[in-house]
């Protein structure tokens, strides 16, 4: 079974970092820092913020996306798609029949007995004629009726239930008002559970003309699959569903990881660009009024573009990342770009409005001793955790 971390614990974490994050963002809005510092620094935490929410991984009880596993004929339930055991609280898996086998296979096991109705949802614009899809309970239990559909089975205790149809010439209709989705019922029916017992559930199609719906959803309950919280729990779900980027097949012609890696690239590039100029200046105004003349005036544009590359770092390395284990490189990654957080905003709320107030006359300025080694201090932590990020970078990139 899946393992799912706790919606509760994972949300108040989340609220209480970005809440100690506004605050000490607030604690120094009141220095002269210009707007488009600003907006460099807000307007990517909201889009790293949302970009959080893209993650394959569902929260316990969220809807489930078909990851496009094809089933092995040879065997059947090897390549089986496990999905979320909270089937009494009204979600939903949503799927595509498609590739060479168009034949979905899914196995739950129920946190607990009960009954559940189980239902077969198709896009209304998918129905036609010869359109006869099946939903397929595999049961371990006495409590369906056995048929014999010619369907593998896991082992002699299974045996294998059609979950009763509907009239697609009189459809009845199901509508996701979160999701703005219409759907027509094809199956239906309420199912006596077993907790602890594993069961599979299959979606086919047997039109005879080879042609075969496409988009479909699978409802656990009476309810709605999707509530408001739901989407803002699993917003990266709903909008792979919106933009119809999941399962086997995307309108994207790019992978997430090679984007992600794109993007990284970029961020690191204008980041590292920006670090060098920044630092490379910092360090000649101990012996060059003309470099701290020169050093005072980049404190409008240096802090930008280290923003962007930051930003632009950790959002591209969240998308590479994303489809693979948090565990190793990526999780110490993760550490080292916490503290390179906090020390942009220390040189950015701290030390660049303290740089921006010295006084410059005929194009020469001198640095206070006091700023020197604190910008000094700053160098040598940043020094510190850019080296380590890149050497964990290189070790990831080598690794695959």
């Amino acid at each position: 079974m899946l393992k799912y971390p706790n919606v509760v614990t994972c949300s108040r974490r989340l609220v209480c970092f970005w809440l100690r994050y506004a605050y000490c963002i607030s604690h120094y809005s009141r220095m002269r820092l210009n707007t488009t510092l600003r907006k460099s620094i807000f307007l990517p935490v909201l889009a790293f913020v949302a970009a959080l929410s893209l993650a394959p991984h569902a929260f316990a009880g969220a809807p489930v996306l078909d990851a496009g596993n094809q089933p092995d004929l040879n065997n059947f339930y090897a390549n089986v798609q496990q999905t979320t055991a909270d089937v009494y609280s009204n979600h939903a898996i949503y799927g595509k029949l498609e590739g060479t086998t168009p034949i979905d296979v899914y196995s739950f096991i129920p946190s607990k007995s009960g009954e559940v109705q189980l239902s077969l949802y198709i896009r209304k614009d998918e129905v036609i004629t010869s359109t006869n899809p099946y939903l397929v309970l595999v049961d371990p239990t006495s409590n369906t009726a056995s048929q014999d559909l010619g369907i593998p089975l896991p082992t002699t205790d299974y045996h294998a239930a059609v979950v009763s149809q509907v009239d697609l010439t009189s459809p009845r209709t199901y509508t996701e008002p979160v999701l703005m989705e219409t759907y027509d019922v094809a199956a239906q029916q309420s199912i006596k559970l077993t907790g602890g017992k594993k069961y599979y559930v299959i979606v086919l199609d047997s039109d005879s003309t080879g042609k075969h719906i496409t988009h479909y959803a699978i409802g656990f309950g009476t309810g709605k699959a999707w509530s408001a919280s739901d989407f803002f729990k699993s917003f990266g779900s709903w909008f792979r569903l919106r933009v119809d980027a999941y399962a086997a097949s995307s309108p994207f012609k790019f992978p997430a990881a090679a984007v992600g890696y794109f993007i990284m690239l970029i961020g690191l590039l204008a980041l590292g660009g920006a670090w060098v100029v920044y630092q490379l200046f910092s360090l000649l105004s101990n012996r060059s009024k003309t470099a701290s003349y020169l050093f005072v005036k980049l404190q409008s544009f240096l802090p930008i573009s280290m923003w962007v590359g930051l930003w632009f770092s950790a959002l591209g390395g969240y998308l590479y990342f994303a489809h693979s284990s948090w565990a190793g490189i990526p999780f110490a990654l993760t550490l080292t770009f916490v503290p390179l957080v906090v020390v942009t905003l220390i040189d950015t709320l701290v030390l660049s409005p303290q740089v921006k107030k010295v006084e410059v006359k005929a194009k020469e300025a001198v640095l206070p001793l006091p700023l020197r080694k604190k910008l000094f201090v700053a160098f040598v932590f940043e020094i510190i955790f850019m080296v380590t990020t890149l050497v964990f970078l290189a070790m990831q990139v080598v690794a695959k």
